[in-house]
């Protein structure tokens, strides 16, 4: 029996037809002849070979004039974030071990994984000036990527190379200017040899990177000699487009310029999995004999074959020949100093049997006093990374023999802009905060000499680890720290929560008012604030309070939230849940001490702001927001809960942190800032980069305290966090493109990482379609090449505005958080997917049809996914699209009328709920609509 019309339980048949490719479930195994799947995998393959394709069917021009990127490192930023995040930030990395120009891989890396582009590409700069042309074409496999720990793992080693090129393009996009710091500026003005003259002959890579760290050094009057009418050397003139655009060697050199001022091609895999798709063809162990010439015409080339003798030397066999068909011959065999001219001039220095100048390679000396040598002449270098190093080098020599001093242990200033200037310091409560970023009270602070160390990284405060009197001691249980199930099976670094059930401190109050005593006496600019926590005792309270003062703590912070363990014993949790008692115990931490205090909220209530209020009224200074949120991480598959103590495998609920909590953190931080403006708020939870201490500090939050983060990673990642927020606020300066998000560039129409050079072409990236979309773009390319175009130098964007101080930004955001009813009914938007994007994946007609409005079709040929009529705007399909940016939100044309189903009763405002028509039967109630039949 057909389904009657007006059965609301069932789709109608026109959502039934829009869910034919819908996922079920299997009940049966399928059947399909492997004759049929043959023929119609070839319609959905992805890794089909564009170039024979294309040939087949006569037209083998597809790569004339064709110099877009192919290289399978690139990376766009939705696959640099992923590659980043799966880094695991090694001790003692063997990657940055590796690299020739000894890059803080690490660092750059981590600075990406928290969206800091500029900090990562300033990591860069800082030790090669030429980053973004190595990012392209260093020999990864055999320096950085060769020594990378993941090598033993079944996923493989992090694409280095592909990071380094994303980092250093997006500080490109930037266009800020390189400049010499303030430090050197001070340091040597008025200093004659800083004036001396220093020529320096060739512009390739060994000279860019010589004189840009001279000019970082505050060296005047450096000149390069280039008898070329290009600049980079063999960057330009050997690496074809495809691999080195001419603009990266133009914005290198820039660089060098804003502040005053390669070697042999070896065949690495990266090279050689290219050059074989451009249908290259690689032949091992053969030497070349001969040329074969008949009638004056190149026939071919006759080779031995070379085997490897027991020292490991390759020798040539002349009863193994081979003869290769050719009408070309290219040599490639390397360059030397043939110019008779050039050797003239470089009388008297000494040369070696290869005509090459004798270099000491510890410091790149010659001969002759005063001439340093680097790059292809030394000798030393085999890649454009080495050379640069060799300049590198160079540099600090050639500082040293200015100045007359020899100083082993280099220390050359690292990449600079008018970013780092910018002051991010902050003011809360009279307390000059040097940064907004501190420690929480946490494991991270266990003791005091990890707070030192801290310090020394460049944290700006830290919190003690909660300290109380000695009648209060608490000795942990363990395990008490693990890793939380919110991040799926993801192990190692860069887990999204934590459960602890780790109390207050283990070590004496005495302890900890001498450490905070030593940690102002060595580090006063840093502010070091003293938790404490007492149970709800008048003496206790007042006693410990002023302990903490006396030791010249800068500010305390009450602990009346500790989710576990303390509540049990009438301390934390059980004294901050309620406003009463927070503002007893507020009122006599206040008459005891003239410090400000915080006190120390947690999430586990109805309204954190009814208890931030009580704070207030009883007279602290401000709160921090918020404590941990009790939780039970997980059981197995046996019911055990882990942690789990002793031999009875007990457990307790613990608390959770992490960017699990994030959410929580920032509505409570937002809900008090918006309900007390102007009171000071130290936030935590789940604050893992500067990005999100902006979202905070834009919520209300004075200063943030990190934790999980620190637990994931270590100390180092001040760094990255004070560099991160400089950049935000200078370019809040600037008149950036609208669609530029903190530093995250425009995301350009995409595939595989590489920019669409035919958009709007209506077809999917696989099979056939991958083809005539191949064919359409090599047509657009060798009618329009774009090598004459490249090389224009980019002006910087102008500065319109003061860049803001982070007291300018506290509470920016919360004028616009409020309740649902203030939310705009009339202003629609609907979504718009981006066919040249796409990966086919369905995942938003999917989640439309089992989760939402059945509101998106998807065609059973291409896999192209569109937008229908019916389209609410819920925004699900951008949730779990897994490519940034390829569908957007748009603005509906036209006003949205909701579909109710039944018909509303007339008369009934928008919003009231309706009387219902019921009928009684046999004393049951139902509603007055037909059955389904």
């Amino acid at each position: 029996m057909a389904p009657a019309s007006n059965c609301l339980s069932r789709d109608p048949e026109d959502i039934e037809n829009l869910l034919s490719l819908n996922p079920k479930v299997r009940n049966a195994a399928f059947v399909k002849p492997t004759r049929a799947t043959k023929i119609e995998k070839q319609h959905w393959k992805r890794n089909v070979n564009t170039v024979s394709c294309t040939s087949k069917c006569g037209s083998s021009t597809i790569l004339e004039s064709d110099f877009s990127d192919i290289k399978h490192t690139t990376l766009s930023e939705r696959a640099a974030l992923r590659e980043a995040m799966r880094c695991l930030k090694c001790a003692d990395a063997p990657c940055q071990k590796s690299c020739p120009t000894q890059l803080d891989i690490k660092a750059f890396i981590t600075s990406i994984s928290n969206k800091n582009y500029y900090g990562a590409a300033k990591s860069i700069f800082s030790d090669n000036p030429l980053g973004l042309t190595c990012g392209m074409v260093c020999p990864t496999s055999d320096l950085c990527v060769g020594g990378c720990n993941l090598y033993a793992s079944e996923e493989g080693p992090i694409n280095i190379g592909g990071l380094q090129q994303f980092a250093t393009e997006v500080l490109q996009k930037l266009r800020i200017p390189q400049i010499v710091s303030r430090e050197v500026v001070e340091k040597t003005k008025g200093s004659a040899l800083y004036d001396s003259k220093i020529a320096l002959v060739g512009c390739g890579p060994a000279s860019i990177s010589c004189a840009t760290f001279l000019a970082r050094l505050g060296y005047r009057d450096v000149t390069i000699y280039e008898r070329n009418s290009y600049v980079g050397g063999l960057s330009s003139s050997e690496i074809p487009q495809y691999r080195l655009p001419f603009d990266v060697v133009a914005y290198e050199v820039q660089l060098a310029e804003d502040i005053g001022g390669f070697s042999n091609i070896r065949a690495v895999p990266e090279e050689m999995q290219l050059a074989v798709e451009e249908k290259c063809e690689f032949i091992p162990f053969l030497s070349p004999k001969e040329i074969v010439v008949k009638s004056g015409k190149i026939m071919g080339m006759k080779f031995m074959r070379t085997e490897e003798d027991a020292s490991g030397r390759f020798v040539e066999d002349p009863d193994q020949e081979a003869t290769i068909k050719a009408n070309y011959v290219i040599s490639a065999f390397g360059s030397g100093l043939s110019d008779p001219a050039v050797r003239k001039a470089l009388e008297p220095m000494e040369l070696n049997r290869y005509g090459l100048p004798v270099v000491d390679e510890t410091d790149m000396s010659t001969s002759v006093a005063g001439v340093f040598v680097g790059g292809d002449l030394a000798g030393v270098a085999n890649t454009t990374v080495e050379s640069v190093n060799d300049g590198k080098t160079a540099a600090w020599s050639i500082h040293n023999y200015i100045q007359g001093s020899k100083v082993v242990e280099a220390s050359l200033p690292p990449f600079c802009t008018e970013v780092d200037l910018v002051d991010i310091s902050v003011d809360v409560c009279g307390i000059k905060f040097p940064n907004p970023f501190g420690l929480a009270s946490a494991p991270p602070t266990t003791t005091s000499a990890m707070i030192r160390r801290a310090f020394e990284q460049g944290w700006g405060f830290a919190l003690t680890k909660t300290f109380g009197l000695d009648k209060d001691i608490v000795t942990n249980v363990s395990p008490r720290i693990v890793r939380g199930t919110t991040s799926g099976p993801l192990y190692g670094p860069g887990q999204g929560s934590f459960l602890n059930i780790e109390l207050i401190s283990e070590k004496s109050c005495a302890y900890w008012c001498q450490s905070v005593t030593e940690l102002k006496k060595d580090f006063p600019e840093k502010i070091v604030i003293a938790s404490i926590m007492c149970s709800f005792d008048q003496n206790d309270w007042t006693a410990l309070a002023r302990m903490a003062e006396d030791s010249g703590a800068d500010a305390l912070e009450l602990n009346l939230s500790c989710p576990h363990g303390m509540g049990e014993k009438g301390m934390g949790l059980a004294c901050g849940q309620d406003p009463e008692l927070v503002l007893q115990i507020c009122q006599w931490v206040r008459a005891a001490v003239n410090i400000p205090f915080f006190a120390k909220l947690t999430p586990n209530v109805t309204s954190v702001v009814a208890i931030a209020k009580a704070a207030r009224e009883g007279g602290a200074d401000g709160v921090t927001a918020t404590n941990t949120v009790s939780g039970l991480m997980g059981l197995n598959s046996s019911g055990r809960a882990w942690p789990r103590v002793g031999k009875a495998e007990r457990t307790t609920y613990g608390g959770v942190s992490g960017n699990a909590i994030r959410p929580i953190a920032l509505r409570a931080v937002s809900a008090i800032s918006k309900a007390l403006p102007g009171f000071p708020i130290l936030a935590t939870g789940g604050i893992d980069s500067a990005d999100v201490a902006l979202q905070f500090i834009h919520a209300g939050a004075s200063v943030v305290q990190i934790c999980s983060a620190v637990q994931n990673q270590d100390f180092t990642l001040i760094d990255d966090y004070c560099t991160g927020l400089q950049a935000l606020l200078y370019l809040k300066s600037l008149d950036l493109p609208s669609d530029w998000n903190g530093q995250s560039p425009p995301t350009p129409k995409h595939q595989l990482g590489k920019t669409v050079v035919s958009p709007h072409s209506g077809l999917p990236s696989f099979g056939t379609y991958l083809v005539d979309k191949r064919l359409k773009e090599a047509k657009m390319k060798k009618e329009s090449s774009d090598v004459a175009n490249s090389g224009l130098k980019m002006e910087p964007f102008k500065r319109v505005r003061p860049v803001p101080k982070v007291n300018d930004l506290i509470g920016l955001a919360t004028d616009r958080v409020g309740n649902w009813y203030e939310l705009s009914q009339e202003e629609q938007v609907v979504a718009l997917i981006d066919e040249d994007m796409c990966i086919n994946c369905g995942k938003c007609y999917m989640t439309c049809n089992d989760s939402g409005y059945q509101a998106i079709t998807f065609d059973p040929k291409t896999h192209l996914p569109k937008v229908t009529e019916d389209c609410t705007g819920c925004t699900l399909c951008v949730s779990v699209c897994p490519i940034i940016d390829c569908i957007a939100m748009t603005p509906r044309k036209g006003a949205y009328i909701p579909k109710r189903g039944v018909p509303i009763q007339s008369g009934v405002e928008n919003g009231a709920i309706p009387e219902v028509a019921i009928k009684v039967t046999n004393g049951a109630v139902k509603l007055a609509v037909a059955e389904c039949q």
